[in-house]
């Protein structure tokens, strides 16, 4: 299946093998307690989209995010993977974004690699573990500081380049 763009409700319209974007909290199902809409679009792709003008979306849509893919999902706040990222572990699901990247969202890239618990790693050095915040994981993929992992979520805030 090719990425689309698709009005939808519910993690569940996100297929296994994909990760879906959706323009509305709670996956475009209504909140507990609080009235939202019940249907939104949703972005559905299994592979990295440089930019998502190209499907109908646009950096202000993005909300929350399903990850059903094997790979660790890496949303941007900017086109062509650039700008501000945080990560969304394999299996992972966002019901609200993070303020900075809520409706935020420009471009999405599945990556492959591990995480390093307690260990934060600038560029050649490694910070030991007794400097990370408390009872935060910090992310190191190729030297370079990717995020440190949001409270309640399973994703990851980014401080990549």
């Amino acid at each position: 299946m090719p990425v689309r763009c698709v009005h939808t409700a519910g993690r569940d319209t996100c297929p296994e093998g994909y990760y879906a974007l959706y323009e509305h909290a709670n996956y475009n199902t209504p909140c507990p307690g609080g009235a939202s809409p019940t249907l939104g679009q949703t972005v559905i792709a299994n592979e990295s989209v440089a930019s998502l003008n190209g499907y109908d979306w646009h950096a202000g849509l993005t909300t929350s995010v399903a990850n059903k893919t094997m790979m660790h999902l890496e949303l941007f706040i900017d086109c062509a993977f650039r700008g501000r990222s945080m990560i969304v572990a394999p299996g992972e699901f966002v019901d609200r974004l993070p303020p900075f990247f809520d409706k935020a969202v420009s471009s999405a890239r599945l990556i492959t690699g591990s995480h390093q618990d307690g260990v934060l790693m600038v560029a050649d050095r490694a910070v030991p573990a007794e400097q990370v915040p408390g009872g935060e994981r910090v992310v190191g993929r190729d030297g370079v500081i990717v995020g440190r992992e949001a409270r309640g979520e399973g994703a990851v805030q980014g401080f990549g380049p």
